[in-house]
C-alpha cells in the first residue's frame, strides 16, 4: 500500500535538490522504460481543491507550476490537491504502445489526463477509494495509457488528492516491457506469499502438536507481516478484497497494529523474559497496552495517528533489543532471533535507499531493491522459525539432562531405601507383637463406638419423626389456603428451619422460621419456637393481636426460656422469622419479619415488605426492640412468598464456591409466578438441586408460596 512505509520516518531527514524541470521525456525504440521524476516534473498545489483540467491547462496557471526540486515528491499538505505536469515526445519509429505507471498504490484519488487530437484531454480516474474493477488495467499499481501521437511534444497532467502522505513517482513503459515486468513481479510476489503461507501452516501444526503458545504468536506474526506486505504492494486489494475500497484505505494501519502486537507477544514468549529480565518483560507488556490504546485512538478520535509509523519502528526495535538482552543473559537460542531482526532492518534500509539519498548514497529502483524489505521479512521468518526449532532442541536437551539427574537421584534413593528397609524390618518385627495386642483392644473399642453410633443415629431418627409430626401437612394447609406449596429441604436428618400454620376464622397465620444453626441444635430451637407460637396464638387474649405483637411476645418468650437476660447466660441462639396473617375475606395481609422480607408478586412485578434487621432473641447490644407491623391490600392472583436464607445462600455452580444469591432467587420467583403452585414447587426444587450438583447442601432450605384466590 505504501511504496515503503518506513520512508515516512526517514524522508523528513534526507532529500536531494535538482535544478532543472519540465524536461520532456523523449520516447524511442531503443529504450523500453523511462522514469518520470526529478527534473521531468512540475507541481502546483491547489489549496481550494476546486480547479479543473480546463483551469490548470489555461495560460493563467501555466506559470504557477513550480519545478520539482526534491528526490521524492510528496503531498506534504494533505488538505490540498496536487497537480503534476510533465511533457512527453514520442519519437518511436513504429507504432508502439506505451503505458504510464504510478508506483504508490495507496493514493486515494488520482485523475490522469492524456492529450487528444482535438486540443483537449482524455480523463482516467483511479485511486484506492474506487473498487479494483474500475482500474484501466488490472494491476496492483495505477496504470494509464500514453497517447499514440508521434513526433510532437505533448503535455500530460495528473491530479493527486490523498488524506495521507503518498509518493508521486511514475514510470513510462512500453506495453511489452510492462507485460514482462508485471509477470516477473507477480511471480516473485507469488513465491514470497507462498513461503509466508507455508511457514505459517508448518508452525501452526507445531503449535497443535507441542501446545506452546509461542508458536501460535509466531504464526500470527508471520500472517500479519504478510498482510502488511500485501497492503503495501497492492496485491491484497487486487486479489483479497477488490470490492472493498473502504477497507483498503484502513488496512495499512490495521496491518501495522497486528504486526506490532503479535511481534511483542511472540518476543515475550520466545526470549523467556520472565526469568531472563523482568524489567524488559514489563516494558514489552507496557508496549502491548500502549499500542492497543494507540490503535483505538487512531480508529476513533485521532485518525491522524494512522500515519505515524515511528511507533511501530520503536516496537520492532524493542523486540530486537530484548533478543540481545536475552542472549546476553544466557538464552543462546535468541542468536537466530537477533540475526533475523537484523536482516529485517537491512531490508528496510535497502528499500529506503531506493527512494531516499542518505549521506549521498542511494540505490537504483528495481524489483530487487524495491522488494528488499519483503526479502528481509522472509529471511527473518526463516531464521525465527529456525530459532524456535533450536529453542525446542535446547528445551529437550535440558529435559534429558533433568531426567538423567532425576534417574541418578532415584537410584541413590533406592540404595538408601534398601538400607533403611532392613533397619525398619527389624523394628517392624519388634512392634508387630505390640500392635497385635493393641489391635485387639482397638477392635473392642470400635465395636463399642459402632454400638454408640447406631444408638445416636436411631435417636436422631426418632427426633426427625417427632419434628415432622409437629409440622402441619400440606393437606392441612390446603384446606384453608388451597393454592399453596411448601418447599422444605433439611440439610441434616433434623432441621433448624420449620414452618408453622394456624387458622382462626377468616385469618390464616403462616410463618417461615430459620433457627440458629441446623441439625440437632437447630431442631431443639425449632421445637421451642413452634411451641411458643402455638401457645401465643391459642391464648384467647391474643385473638386480636397483629403480626408484630406476636413477634414481640415470641421474642420475650425466647429470651426468658433461654435466660438470655442473665449476665452469666452463654446462649445467643435465636431465629429469623417471616410471619403473615392473611385475611381471606378482606384480602389483606398483616406482616412482621425478623431479618427475612416478605415478597408479593403481582403481574410479574415483585413487591417487598421490609423486615426488621434484628432476630428473635436478645440482640448483641442488649436492648429488646419492638417489631414493625405492615398491612398490605391483596388482589386475586397475588403470590405471597415466605422463605429462609437457605435457598439464596446455597453454594454451588461450576466450582462450588458461588452463592445462588437473592437477585437470582427473586428473578426465578417472578419468572414462575404465573404457573400453578405445584409446578412452582417442582421448578424451585429442580433449580436448587441443579445448582448444588455434586456439592454438599450448606443450610436448611425453606420456601412457602401462597396464591390469593
Amino acid at each position: 500500500m505504501k511504496f515503503n512505509f518506513y520512508s515516512l520516518f526517514l524522508v523528513i531527514f534526507f532529500s536531494t535538490t535538482v535544478v532543472f524541470a519540465n524536461k520532456p521525456v523523449v520516447l524511442n525504440d531503443s529504450i523500453t522504460q523511462y522514469e518520470v521524476a526529478f527534473d521531468k516534473l512540475d507541481f502546483f498545489e491547489d489549496k481550494t481543491n476546486r480547479l479543473t483540467i480546463d483551469d490548470i491547462s489555461s495560460e493563467k496557471y501555466t506559470s504557477k507550476f513550480k519545478e520539482n526540486k526534491v528526490q521524492l515528491p510528496r503531498n506534504y499538505n494533505t488538505n490540498s490537491a496536487y497537480w503534476i505536469r510533465f511533457v512527453i515526445k514520442n519519437d518511436s519509429e513504429r507504432n508502439k504502445s506505451w503505458l504510464f505507471e504510478y508506483f504508490d498504490s495507496s493514493i486515494q484519488q488520482i485523475l490522469f489526463f492524456t492529450p487528444d487530437n482535438k486540443g483537449g484531454f482524455n480523463e482516467y480516474a483511479a485511486g484506492n477509494h474506487l473498487p479494483f474493477s474500475s482500474k484501466y488495467i488490472f494491476h496492483k499499481n495505477f496504470i494509464f495509457p500514453i497517447s499514440p501521437i508521434l513526433g510532437v511534444e505533448q503535455t500530460y497532467y495528473a491530479r493527486v488528492k490523498s488524506s495521507h502522505l503518498v509518493f508521486m513517482l511514475g514510470v513510462i513503459r512500453s506495453y511489452e516491457r510492462f507485460t514482462s515486468y508485471a509477470i516477473s513481479e507477480y511471480y516473485f510476489l507469488g513465491l514470497y506469499y507462498g513461503i509466508i503461507l507455508a511457514m505459517a501452516i508448518y508452525n501452526l501444526l507445531l503449535f497443535v502438536t507441542i501446545k506452546d503458545k509461542t508458536y501460535l504468536f509466531y504464526v500470527l506474526y508471520v500472517l500479519s507481516s504478510g498482510f502488511l506486505c500485501s497492503v503495501m504492494d497492492g496485491t491484497g486489494f487486487h486479489f483479497a478484497w477488490p470490492g472493498y475500497p473502504d477497507f483498503n484505505q484502513n488496512a495499512f494501519s490495521l496491518a501495522l497494529f497486528l504486526m506490532s502486537v503479535w511481534a511483542l507477544m511472540y518476543t515475550q514468549g520466545f526470549v523467556s523474559l520472565r526469568t531472563a529480565t523482568k524489567f524488559h518483560f514489563n516494558i514489552l507488556e507496557l508496549l502491548i497496552i500502549t499500542r492497543i490504546l494507540f490503535f483505538i485512538g487512531a480508529q476513533t478520535y485521532f485518525p491522524i495517528l494512522k500515519e505515524i509509523v515511528i511507533v511501530d519502528i520503536f516496537v520492532l526495535f524493542c523486540c530486537y533489543l530484548s533478543g540481545i538482552v536475552s542472549y546476553q543473559n544466557g538464552n543462546t537460542s535468541t542468536k537466530y532471533f537477533v540475526v533475523g531482526f537484523s536482516l529485517l532492518f537491512v531490508g528496510f534500509i535497502i528499500s529506503n535507499l531506493t527512494v531516499n539519498t542518505i549521506f549521498g548514497l542511494s540505490l537504483p529502483n528495481n524489483i530487487y531493491t524495491v522488494y528488499s524489505f519483503n526479502v528481509g521479512i522472509v529471511l527473518e521468518m526463516i531464521l525465527l522459525s529456525y530459532a524456535l526449532a533450536d529453542r525446542i532442541k535446547l528445551l529437550m536437551r535440558e529435559n534429558n539432562e533433568s531426567q538423567l539427574k532425576l534417574i541418578a537421584e532415584l537410584k541413590e534413593k533406592d540404595e538408601f531405601r534398601d538400607v533403611l528397609n532392613k533397619e525398619l524390618e527389624n523394628k517392624v518385627k519388634a512392634r508387630t507383637l505390640e500392635l497385635s495386642t493393641k489391635s485387639n483392644l482397638l477392635e473392642e473399642k470400635n465395636g463399642e463406638l459402632s454400638r454408640l453410633y447406631d444408638e445416636v443415629k436411631d435417636n436422631i431418627k426418632v427426633a426427625k419423626w417427632i419434628q415432622e409430626s409437629i409440622l402441619p401437612t400440606q393437606e392441612e394447609i390446603n384446606q384453608y389456603l388451597p393454592e399453596n406449596f411448601v418447599l422444605y429441604m433439611p440439610k441434616d436428618v433434623v432441621s433448624g428451619d420449620f414452618y408453622w400454620f394456624e387458622e382462626k376464622g377468616d385469618k390464616k397465620y403462616l410463618a417461615a422460621v430459620d433457627c440458629t444453626g441446623h441439625g440437632v441444635a437447630g431442631a431443639f430451637m425449632s421445637i421451642i419456637g413452634y411451641d411458643m407460637l402455638n401457645e401465643i396464638l391459642r391464648n384467647p387474649k391474643n385473638d386480636t393481636i397483629n403480626a408484630a405483637q406476636i413477634l414481640d411476645k415470641l421474642n420475650l418468650g425466647v429470651i426468658s426460656t433461654l435466660k438470655q437476660k442473665s449476665k452469666d447466660s452463654k446462649s445467643r441462639d435465636g431465629m429469623d422469622i417471616n410471619l403473615c396473617i392473611i385475611d381471606t375475606k378482606k384480602r389483606k395481609v398483616n406482616f412482621a419479619g425478623a431479618v427475612n422480607y416478605l415478597y408479593i408478586i403481582r403481574n410479574k412485578e415483585l413487591i417487598k415488605l421490609v423486615a426488621d434487621p434484628f432476630s428473635i432473641g436478645i440482640p448483641k447490644s442488649g436492648d429488646i426492640l419492638p417489631f414493625t407491623n405492615h398491612e398490605y391490600d391483596l388482589l386475586p392472583g397475588d403470590m405471597i412468598i415466605q422463605y429462609s436464607d437457605g435457598y439464596a445462600d446455597q453454594l454451588g455452580g461450576k466450582d462450588g464456591y458461588k452463592k445462588f444469591l437473592y437477585p437470582k432467587f427473586r428473578d426465578l420467583l417472578i419468572l414462575i409466578s404465573d404457573k400453578p403452585v405445584q409446578e412452582q414447587h417442582h421448578i424451585l426444587k429442580e433449580e436448587i438441586l441443579k445448582w448444588i450438583g455434586e456439592w454438599e447442601q450448606t443450610d436448611d432450605i425453606l420456601v412457602i408460596g401462597t396464591r390469593i384466590t
